[in-house]
């Protein structure tokens, strides 16, 4: 997995471009905001995020480390960016979108374990097993469904 780790330097300039888009963009893109596939950004929120000091809901202070994981693609299912934020006292914690609300969370898991129910769709190595159980959580964290004919 390939990390990309950082600190805000300008909350501003990255309120409304994180997290960044699960299935493409890049730390770089989130900050100049060229994110393709990322929603659009919510320019209310933006507009009342940017005169407090620490980027509002978002989180973002001056100083905050974060990072953007890479997830490789594997199993047919797509490569993943994983947004990430630095908690006191020291813990990396998942940074979903805004969007995703514990019943989305809820819906999105049953749908990726329902994918999993199929035993042929196993691999027969046990840790690539635990590799397509992890990415299928993590899509489902991140509201991402694999495209349709995409092998298991």
């Amino acid at each position: 997995m390939a990390i990309q780790q950082g600190e805000v330097a300008d909350a501003a300039a990255i309120i409304g471009h994180w997290p960044v888009s699960p299935t493409g963009a890049t730390m770089a893109q989130a900050a100049s905001g060229k994110t393709p596939g990322a929603a659009p950004a919510d320019t209310a929120q933006q507009s009342r995020d940017a005169g407090k000091s620490q980027g509002g809901a978002t989180n973002l202070e001056k100083g905050r480390g974060i990072a953007v994981a890479r997830y490789p693609a594997s199993h047919g299912m797509p490569a993943l960016d994983l947004s990430l934020i630095h908690e006191k006292p020291d813990k990396w914690v998942f940074d979903i979108p805004d969007n995703i609300d514990g019943k989305k969370l809820f819906e999105n898991l049953v749908h990726h374990l329902d994918m999993l129910g199929d035993p042929k769709t196993w691999p027969d190595n046990p840790n690539e097993a635990y590799r397509v159980v992890a990415h299928h959580i993590l899509m489902a964290m991140y509201d991402v469904t694999p495209q349709p004919g995409a092998g298991q």
